[in-house]
């Protein structure tokens, strides 16, 4: 059901676009704005909030564009959702939290931002004008190294997509630097951290001045790099 709605809400958006090359004439931008504002909220309510859009598009495509958003307490969905009916390049890291809910104390499973209170942003300086209809957000962070952020992101992102059991700690944590060689997570470069709980990898987030740790299994073949 869920995959249904998702063509379903493409196929609408794409074909307003097929018929506006098709006219050469003038898009209906308020009907895509009112597409995308619902096709976000149902996403959202069934799990599948879009963490980068538009969601076909590699984060390197955008690069010399990002900048992050600073945003105000729990409002980065809602900044997102703002960005994505605008049709802004986005990139929001989500990973999936177990919470119970209700009386009987049912198991949901929700997606939680893993950098608390940043949405990343891909727009034109002199175009930062689209932002000034929202509340949500206090100030705007020039990304300096755009080629090493990135680097991170699609790290991170890599390690979002496959699931991995990842744990957000302040700072950046120093450590020997290895090469994933095996699992799902081959290729990944990160620094080695021995903990109680067993071997992880920590990915670093240099802007944002923290560490995404990662759960490594006892058969994951690591290749020191220094």
């Amino acid at each position: 059901m869920a995959m249904m709605l998702r063509l379903v809400f493409t196929y609408i958006l794409n074909a307003e676009l097929d018929a506006y090359r098709a006219r050469r004439g003038t898009v209906n931008y308020s009907f895509l704005e009112s597409a995308r504002l619902f096709r976000s909220s149902v996403l959202e309510d069934i799990g599948m909030f879009p963490r980068r859009y538009p969601e076909s598009r590699p984060l390197g495509e955008d690069q010399g564009l990002w900048w992050v958003i600073h945003t105000k307490p729990n409002c980065e969905k809602m900044i997102a959702t703002y960005l994505y009916n605008r049709g802004i390049s986005y990139y929001l890291p989500l990973y999936r939290k177990k919470e119970r809910i209700g009386y009987f104390r049912r198991i949901r499973v929700v997606e939680i931002p893993l950098f608390r209170g940043y949405v990343c942003m891909a727009l034109e300086k002199e175009q930062h004008h689209l932002l000034y209809d929202s509340k949500k957000w206090v100030k705007l962070i020039k990304v300096g190294d755009q080629i090493q952020f990135l680097g991170e992101l699609e790290a991170i992102e890599k390690a979002i997509s496959e699931e991995a059991e990842l744990i957000v700690r302040p700072g950046l944590v120093p450590g020997r630097k290895v090469l994933v060689q095996s699992g799902p997570l081959k290729g990944l470069e990160g620094v080695l951290l021995k903990r109680r709980s067993g071997t992880q990898l920590g990915l670093k987030a240099t802007l944002f001045n923290q560490t995404v740790h990662i759960k490594l299994d006892a058969f994951t073949k690591l290749e020191a790099l220094d």
